[in-house]
């Protein structure tokens, strides 16, 4: 629709406060005030949608099938709580088996290549998957951490043999934790890995697809009649915003947004619609004074980094109350926030007063 697509390039231009005023216009923006109420309102908007049909081209000639529609949260907890909703309201229709199977799947935990380097993080458990080979170790191959022996972390792998990886091959894995989530056919996956079927046939990282069933020896039988084999899965009905990157649907439905590029992102996922959920429509419209995710020179960040300095106390206090209402541990979160930016100030301190000496 014209006005949808006038609403996303204001978005892209940058005039955010006219983008959502656009999509206001169109009704694209409901407000719920209890989130419990705001998150099921989300989720009968999402299935309403997922049932409607459009007509589409094929080799074969013209064909009928459902329109695609995806839910886009900010949070993990919102995902796994829009999750739980709409499987109960399937299985409640018959479109979910009432009792799945157990599946563990792994879950990025999405360290830095400095956090993997720290020997020390490693508590044993954590699942490493290799993406180049290291260390002994076969490309793609899982292995679980055993033990910190002499600066070395004991991993074993799925044959029993343990190695020994050091922080030199940090480049060459990712960690991840395990977390079961229940399987039922008819279920929506999706992948966080490229796969590859028994054919040779390839599916992308972020594909979503739909499960016939799970065999005895752990592979995901799709609806398609393809198997795979990965435990780097998750539900597919709802994504984070940086997920759906590069990802187009029907209709897209948003819980909510935390900066412009975030917004605009999913404002434009939909070939149709998007639909805004929030609990005060007036502060939403309103710009909500959304951060930029802009990359700054280095030039500017240095001067903002003294700028903001002079404000440290305060705003690091204010700071730190709000950690300790969401975070875990967020005494040690604040601490270490306050230390680097302390540190990162006083280096660039250090060096602009080098410069000008010499000048």
């Amino acid at each position: 629709p014209a006005k949808y697509r006038a609403a996303v390039q204001s978005l892209a231009d940058g005039r955010t406060a006219k983008g959502l005023k656009q999509l206001d216009a169109l009704g694209a923006v409901v407000e719920v005030t209890d989130r419990d109420a705001r998150l099921a309102r989300m989720v009968d908007d999402y299935l309403s949608a997922s049932a409607e049909t459009k007509t589409i081209e094929t080799r074969h000639g013209k064909k009928s099938t459902r329109k695609d529609c995806i839910m886009v949260a900010p949070t993990w907890a919102e995902i796994d709580d829009l999750t739980a909703i709409v499987r109960d309201r399937l299985k409640q229709v018959g479109e979910l088996r009432a009792n799945g199977v157990t599946f563990t799947a792994l879950k990025n935990l999405d360290w830095t290549v400095a956090e993997r380097k720290d020997m020390k993080k490693f508590r044993g458990g954590e699942v490493l998957v290799f993406h180049r080979p290291a260390a002994g170790v076969a490309k793609g191959e899982e292995v679980r951490a055993v033990r910190l022996h002499k600066g070395k972390l004991e991993v074993r792998r799925a044959d029993g043999r343990v190695v020994a990886v050091t922080g030199n091959q940090a480049g060459s894995f990712s960690v991840f934790k395990e977390k079961e989530i229940e399987l039922c056919p008819g279920d929506k996956l999706r992948l966080q890995t490229p796969c590859v079927d028994g054919r040779g046939r390839k599916l992308a990282n972020g594909s979503v697809v739909t499960l016939d069933g799970v065999t005895a020896d752990g592979k995901l039988k799709l609806a398609d009649g393809r198997e795979i084999a990965t435990r780097q899965l998750t539900h597919g009905y709802a994504m984070p915003s940086h997920g759906v990157q590069g990802v187009t649907c029907d209709k897209a439905f948003v819980a909510g947004v935390m900066s412009k590029q975030g917004l605009y992102v999913s404002a434009s996922r939909g070939r149709e619609s998007v639909t805004f959920y929030t609990p005060d429509k007036a502060e939403f419209v309103a710009d909500m004074n959304l951060r930029s995710e802009e990359r700054q020179s280095a030039l500017e960040f240095s001067r903002e980094a003294k700028l903001q300095l002079a404000f440290a106390p305060s705003r690091l206090t204010l700071l730190r109350k709000l950690l300790e209402s969401g975070f875990d541990d967020p005494r040690a979160f604040a601490a270490g926030f306050i230390r680097q930016a302390g540190e990162f100030a006083g280096r660039v301190l250090k060096r602009e007063r080098k410069q000008s000496l010499k000048l």
